[in-house]
């Protein structure tokens, strides 16, 4: 009889180590789908964060020639400034027809690209890709001021 009730608690504990076993693999499995999700959640966030400071750096650009220049931007260049902003774009600045200045932007992704279309900028005349409009990869963007 003892060898009965042996065998049988050792079929009942082998019954609840599988079923802890399944709610174990199950619960990983949801975790596994929860930390994707929180990682792609990052890389949006992370790319947000991209747009508002090349946005921030964009004003500090303009701030800073509008500030040295006070309107006469005929000997405006590149070298001139000290602007170490705009990390992973081509950026280029130089004096325009009628007392303007431009600002050429190199190398953009399309939501950024968009986010210069921006009426906040006070640009005058914004071309993007030659007439075009935002790609998705490597837009090119020349703001007038």
């Amino acid at each position: 009889m003892k060898k009965y009730l042996l065998i049988l608690t050792a079929i009942f504990l082998c019954g609840n180590a599988n079923a802890q076993m399944a709610d174990v693999l199950g619960s990983m499995a949801v975790d596994g789908a929860l930390t994707q999700g929180s990682y792609q959640g990052v890389g949006q966030m992370r790319q947000a964060l991209g747009r508002v400071q090349f946005q921030q750096d964009l004003a500090m650009l303009n701030t800073q020639i509008q500030t040295m220049f006070m309107g006469n931007y005929t000997g405006l260049s590149k070298d001139i400034l000290n602007f170490e902003g705009l990390q992973g774009v081509t950026w280029n600045v130089g004096p325009a027809s009628g007392g303007q200045y431009y600002i050429e932007l190199d190398n953009l992704d399309g939501q950024t690209c968009f986010a210069c279309k921006n009426p906040e900028w006070n640009a005058r005349k914004v071309e993007i890709n030659g007439g075009a409009d935002c790609r998705s990869t490597g837009n090119k963007v020349k703001m007038y001021f």
